[in-house]
This record gives structure tokens, C-alpha cells and sequence, in this order.
């Protein structure tokens, strides 16, 4: 995590501003993947859809970094998030 008052990775900032660059370089630097956000349990696929980052979520999807059937800890895969927070295009 960035610090204590950010529960974000490196890798969680990445999908959240939908910086592909930045993805790639945490991908070869092997970033911990399967670090989930500290609060509501999201994955890097939850962000990512939460905010339409649709280039992130194709590249995750696409090399197989997370399930898109990954559950956080409100039980809501990547699709659910995107629905509440009106994010359609994911």
C-alpha cells in the first residue's frame, strides 16, 4: 500500500486512472496481483470497472490477471460495481 491513510496499491492506482503504461510496468516488475483493496475487498478489476476504464479492463482480462467473476467482500463481481457506480461502458 501507498501509506496509511491510502489502502491503494501501485497497481490499484493504475486501474484507477486508467494508466495502461503504468500497468504493464507493475506487470513485469511482478506487482502482488492478488492484493484486494483493504476495505471493500475489490481487486484490481473491481476499480477499474468502477471508474470505466475499459483499456485497464481489457488488458486484465485479456492476460488473465484476475477472474472477471472475482468477488469483493460485498459479495458484487467487476459487472456489479460497474452498475452502481453508472459506469455502462465496462
Amino acid at each position: 500500500y501507498i501509506n496509511k491513510t491510502e489502502d491503494m496499491t501501485p497497481l490499484m492506482l493504475c486501474a484507477k486512472y486508467d494508466s495502461v503504461k503504468c500497468l504493464d510496468v507493475m506487470i513485469d516488475l511482478l506487482a502482488n496481483m492478488k492484493i484486494k483493496h483493504s476495505k471493500k475487498g475489490d481487486g484490481i478489476i473491481h476499480i477499474a470497472s468502477e471508474r470505466d476504464n475499459v483499456k485497464v479492463l481489457k488488458q486484465i482480462i485479456g492476460k488473465g490477471i484476475e477472474d472477471k467473476n472475482l468477488l469483493n467482500a460485498y459479495e458484487m463481481n467487476c459487472l456489479d460495481s460497474a452498475i452502481i457506480n453508472r459506469s455502462y461502458l465496462s
